[in-house]
């Protein structure tokens, strides 16, 4: 892996009750973690638990949103505003993941306004790409990548994705047991990072963290590290049990 930070992010998605955000802070508190400052951890629970998050995380832990508004003051019901997160302290959050854009058709226009707002008020989006299975099998990967970045990050301004994080997760791996090869992800990473170049700089695209996500375990996750321009993972099912996280953490 190269030299930049490593991210390990979990995304809770609609999992975990109080109590079960109590007990998993509970294990992941009382652990004694390695002390490695080049390594970032957090987790994006459900809206309704960030506060709680934020009380009983220890220091180091980052508190992430799954989704956030680009409006603030507006009658946008069931929603919640970048202005509210950063108010609390969550200034991580996690934009256009599949779900996202699948079930709740959201357009890569509405990620654009999403990623563009955050960025210009000092937050830090995730960024989600990547192709869903039947583009994976008729090889439109890169395309779809292309055309997600293009869009994505269109008209924002390149001294601000400095504060970018971008996750590839091909649809087709989440949730589903099945994960990109470590040579598929670092691949169609390493383009992501080629595209980048085309639309900001090569120091950006070099420098700019980029995640893997899709089936992530304690396992495979070393091999995906091991790859030059991997830097980290979002994690799902994963990240739920405190024991598996502490693994993911520690992941040499």
């Amino acid at each position: 892996m190269n030299s930049m930070k490593r991210y390990i992010f979990g995304n809770w998605k609609t999992y975990k009750t109080t109590q079960e955000v109590k007990e998993f802070f509970s294990v992941l508190n009382q652990t004694k973690l390695t002390k490695n400052p080049d390594v970032v951890f957090g987790v994006a629970p459900v809206f309704v638990h960030l506060g709680l998050a934020n009380q009983l995380k220890r220091n180091e832990c980052l508190v992430l949103a799954q989704d956030a508004n680009y409006v603030m003051n507006k009658a946008n019901t069931g929603t919640v505003s970048y202005e509210q997160l950063k108010d609390i302290g969550v200034n991580y959050v996690i934009i256009g993941h599949s779900e996202r854009r699948k079930l709740f058709h959201e357009s890569d226009e509405l990620i654009n306004q999403k990623v563009k707002t955050l960025l210009e008020n000092k937050m830090r989006p995730i960024l989600c790409i990547g192709e869903t299975l039947e583009e994976y099998e008729a090889n439109k990967t890169k395309a779809v990548l292309k055309d997600q970045l293009e869009k994505d990050l269109k008209g924002i301004d390149s001294s601000l994705l400095k504060d970018l994080i971008i996750a590839y997760e091909p649809v087709w791996a989440i949730g589903t047991g099945k994960t990109a090869s470590s040579q598929t992800a670092q691949d169609a990473i390493a383009y992501i990072r080629t595209v980048l170049g085309l639309l900001s700089s090569k120091t950006i695209a070099n420098e700019l963290p980029i995640l893997y996500g899709g089936s992530v375990t304690p396992d495979n996750v070393s091999e995906l590290l091991a790859q030059k321009d991997i830097n980290g993972a979002l994690v799902g099912g994963a990240s739920l049990d405190p024991h598996k996280f502490i693994q993911l953490i520690e992941a040499k």
